[in-house]
């Protein structure tokens, strides 16, 4: 058999991600294949669900984890082809974080066609991550970027800085692991900034998903919580009041009692 280019699978996929986008789990658990040999690789290389349900528990599981139309995926361009039962497709787009923040995406697919409809054997897709994680710390966290320094596409460091008062040191040694590709938090970072509420609000814009909204604290400082596209948990707060160790003592003890 011929290899022939496969404007219906350019279609299907199409449909597949504007059903994602709309949280249908109808769509995927008909969209997905039931063969055995089905899989689906997720923006990680060490995420990897086999079969059917486990596909459909994927995509329906990011679906309940979205508070808002993002993170969402735009295929760009989509290229097919098949030969006999067996299709592919590729495609170069962005993985959308907010109005103004993306990340490049490479997405690739494979289905089989049964009864005359194509179904999901695989799709992945894989992001410029490291570069776009340290985008995503200045346009979202307003931290300025001082150092970067690259290696075929691969940032072995850099450095940014958040007013006058530090910097924070960034890289991607060949084997670390985020906490998104883990799924498990790895440690918290605690920043702080002149106002709390502004700084909310930018994170909230440009993507960043909130843990926890600002909230006064019972230690004196007024903060909140976000995560950034690859899992790691940060928390920004402003000093609003100074607090005795005596006061201090006995909020933790009501808060423990």
């Amino acid at each position: 058999m011929a290899v022939e280019r496969a404007p219906e699978i350019e279609q299907r996929l199409r449909e597949g991600t504007e059903a994602f986008r709309r949280g249908d789990r109808e769509f995927f658990e008909r969209f997905t294949s039931r063969h055995e040999s089905a899989l689906t690789v997720g923006s990680d290389a060490d995420e990897v669900a086999h079969g059917y349900d486990e596909i459909v528990r994927t995509m329906t599981t990011e679906m309940d984890q979205r508070s808002s139309e993002y993170p969402r995926l735009d295929l760009g361009k989509v290229e097919a082809w098949h030969e006999a039962d067996i299709g592919w497709a590729t495609s170069l787009g962005e993985f959308q974080l907010s109005d103004e923040a993306a990340i490049p995406a490479r997405t690739t697919a494979v289905l089989h066609r049964e009864d005359g409809e194509w179904k999901l054997l695989n799709w992945c897709f894989s992001l410029a991550v490291a570069a776009a994680a340290l985008d995503f710390l200045t346009s979202a966290f307003g931290f300025t970027e001082k150092l970067r320094m690259e290696d075929n596409g691969r940032i072995g460091h850099a450095e940014v800085a958040i007013g006058e008062k530090g910097v924070v040191m960034l890289g991607q040694p060949p084997n670390a692991k985020s906490p998104k590709s883990l799924g498990a938090k790895t440690q918290s970072i605690y920043v702080y900034v002149d106002d709390v509420d502004a700084h909310f609000e930018r994170a909230k814009a440009a993507g960043g998903r909130i843990t926890r909204e600002p909230e006064d604290q019972f230690y004196g400082d007024r903060n909140y919580g976000v995560e950034d596209p690859e899992g790691h948990e940060w928390y920004f707060g402003t000093h609003v009041r100074d607090v005795s160790p005596e006061e201090m003592q006995a909020a933790t003890a009501a808060a423990t009692s």
